[in-house]
């Protein structure tokens, strides 16, 4: 996949995005706080890290991560469409829902997949959780302990080499529910069905049935037990940013409320 991608001017920084987000979450009183910080060497900037909390008095919990990937950027702008009134009205508020906006804002900035740093941050494992170099799968892991286990676990990603939706999950047990979430992405636009996406196969719905193999986010919490429901989108990133900000959302959506249905 394309390692940088061109981005339209208006979402240029962090500090823009940062902006726009914090002012709808205040006119939603949604609680956020700073959790860390991540301090580019390059540009000598202080990113900081932040965590939402929706409805956190219910005790069933959903944990949302985007913005892993500097270069996908629907997934952390679809929050600025999910907490806008035409769609934050919609959020099932049976769950608690703990949302870690922008994993790696250094690589927001640069427009590329990887951090400052040149890493990965998709790596949780025993080597990253102890590197100087991964400060922000450090801060995010720190705090998100607290709020163990979870009812599901989702990282909003995309793909900037397609204009076909797919997804991972994992739990051969979850197939059924995967593969609604995948219907739900056909409304939008084609899944990339029946092929070889990186080495794993997706089926007929455009769902690839994943691994812990590359210790991403939705993996460490699933192998550790923490979540029994965990999946990645995967939008295409070929299309429109407007456009597939609100698929984003409207994909996300769904899921909560076919998740919320699980439970009387």
């Amino acid at each position: 996949m394309n390692e940088h991608m061109e981005v339209p001017f208006q979402y240029l920084s962090c500090e823009k995005f940062l902006w726009e987000l914090l002012n709808e979450v205040n006119c939603r009183q949604i609680h956020h706080e700073i959790i860390g910080e991540d301090h580019c060497e390059r540009t000598g900037i202080h990113y900081p890290l932040i965590r939402l909390n929706v409805n956190p008095k219910c005790e069933r919990r959903v944990c949302i991560i985007s913005g892993i990937h500097g270069n996908e950027i629907a997934g952390p702008l679809y929050l600025l469409h999910l907490f806008s009134k035409d769609f934050f009205c919609k959020l099932p508020r049976i769950f608690h829902y703990v949302i870690y906006p922008l994993v790696n804002p250094t690589g927001f900035d640069l427009r590329q997949r990887y951090d400052d740093d040149y890493r990965d941050l998709n790596a949780v494992y025993k080597t990253t959780m102890t590197s100087k170099n991964y400060t922000e799968n450090q801060v995010i892991m720190s705090d998100v302990i607290q709020y163990l286990p979870f009812e599901a676990v989702i990282t909003l990603h995309e793909d900037s080499d397609t204009e076909q939706f797919y997804m991972y999950g994992l739990g051969a047990h979850n197939i059924p529910f995967y593969h609604e979430i995948c219907q739900a992405g056909r409304g939008f636009c084609e899944p990339w069905c029946n092929a070889n996406i990186y080495g794993l196969h997706s089926d007929e719905h455009g769902f690839v049935l994943s691994t812990t193999r590359d210790h991403a986010f939705d993996g460490y919490f699933y192998a550790k037990g923490y979540a029994p429901v965990a999946c990645t989108f995967e939008t295409p990133g070929k299309l429109d940013i407007t456009f597939r900000t609100k698929m984003m959302v409207e994909i996300l959506l769904f899921f909560c409320k076919r998740l919320a249905k699980n439970f009387p």
